[in-house]
């Protein structure tokens, strides 16, 4: 078994006079930091990413490890029961994570290491029992759906900023992922701007 630890660490504003970050912004964080580490575990363990990720599933459990004081630090445990799609001692769960969170901070897909996978997990990768022939469109539709899971934790995670926190640094197993700032915005956020945008420039009554 595999043991790895998310730790976003929250400081400034009630984080740092309190050592809490308000009941709403926890709840946030908490589903950021399930989706983040549920997406990240499906994905390396079966190449294929559900719908809905939940804190125990076929070949993984994740466990909130509690909260430390001082500056607001929450710790979150994944624990990985069954082989990874790729040889583990080639490419590690950790080193999966940082590859895959950073190419989706930076507005890119992740790419699959250069090397086989050891199973053939995309071959029913919608839950079906139909094989699916085209494996590279297949394997883009997942490497998307992780990108957008990535995106919306980090929507969740950053919550709490300029309103409970003036910032949060994350990582996993000791090593630096991200420190955020500003609340980054999510996918719903971005689309209602479009809307309102759209809407004051009269975009939306324009014959098309």
């Amino acid at each position: 078994m595999e043991r790895h630890v998310l730790t976003l660490k929250y400081d400034g504003l009630d984080a740092a006079y309190y050592g809490g970050i308000g009941t709403s912004g926890s709840k946030q964080v908490v589903a950021g930091a399930q989706m983040l580490l549920g997406a990240h575990a499906h994905y390396y363990l079966s190449g294929f990413i559900p719908e809905r990720i939940n804190d125990n599933a076929p070949g993984f459990v994740i466990r909130d490890l509690g909260r430390k004081r001082g500056s607001l630090i929450a710790e979150f445990l994944v624990v990985l029961m069954t082989p990874a799609v790729w040889d583990a001692a080639r490419y590690s769960y950790s080193a999966f994570v940082v590859d895959s969170y950073t190419a989706a901070r930076d507005g890119r897909l992740f790419d699959d290491p250069p090397f086989d996978r050891l199973q053939a997990s995309l071959a029913t990768y919608d839950g079906g029992n139909e094989p699916v022939f085209d494996l590279a469109g297949a394997r883009e539709v997942q490497q998307r759906r992780l990108y957008h899971r990535v995106r919306q934790s980090r929507a969740q995670i950053s919550a709490p900023i300029r309103m409970t926190a003036s910032v949060v640094e994350v990582s996993l197993d000791g090593f630096h992922l991200d420190t955020i700032t500003r609340r980054v915005p999510s996918e719903e956020d971005i689309n209602e701007g479009l809307r309102l945008f759209r809407e004051q420039s009269g975009i939306a009554d324009r014959p098309s």
